[in-house]
């Protein structure tokens, strides 16, 4: 991994378990492909308000990774990608993070635990595109205007779902 600068391994180390330091630094590795194979060069980076990290001459790009998938996206315009291994819908939590008609939609679901990954890793993905983080408030991420296209994959037989959101 000696492609990965000090700082970006330092970073890694933030993670307790050394499955989590691999993915954050397969993560580095597999944006400077990407950014390769597209024509850009590892440019140095800085970080916006919120700590958003990005490119000083290059394209948006966004990375996320769980235990059992790793997502990195990169475009000409702000990006957000978030991948999450499918988690049990926990009542009291899908309270906190969801509005009444995703509740709905969550409950009806027949797979709610997926339904709820879905639309976490939506909201995810448009406050990392927003560049804030998990700042907003989350019951309504999802209900401003929309001036960003919004993917989602849904993969249950791998256990996980990711979404991608970019400006448009």
């Amino acid at each position: 991994m000696s492609r990965v600068l000090p700082a970006r391994q330092k970073e890694a180390m933030r993670y307790k378990h050394v499955f989590g330091q691999y993915c954050c630094l397969r993560s580095y590795e597999m944006l400077d492909e990407l950014l390769h194979a597209a024509g850009y060069a590892m440019s140095p980076w800085r970080t916006n308000q919120y700590g958003k990290p990005y490119l000083t001459d290059g394209p948006f790009f966004s990375i996320s990774h769980c235990r059992l998938g790793i997502a990195v996206a990169i475009a000409d315009r702000e990006i957000g990608v978030d991948i999450e291994s499918i988690r049990r819908a926990d009542r009291s939590l899908v309270e906190r993070t969801m509005n009444d008609a995703e509740q709905a939609e969550i409950f009806r679901s027949d797979r709610p635990d997926e339904a709820f990954t879905a639309l976490w890793t939506q909201k995810e993905a448009v406050l990392k595109m927003r560049g804030t983080g998990i700042l907003d408030d989350l019951h309504h991420v999802l209900d401003a205007p929309q001036d960003y296209t919004l993917q989602t994959f849904r993969l249950p037989e791998k256990g996980y779902c990711y979404s991608v959101g970019c400006r448009v």
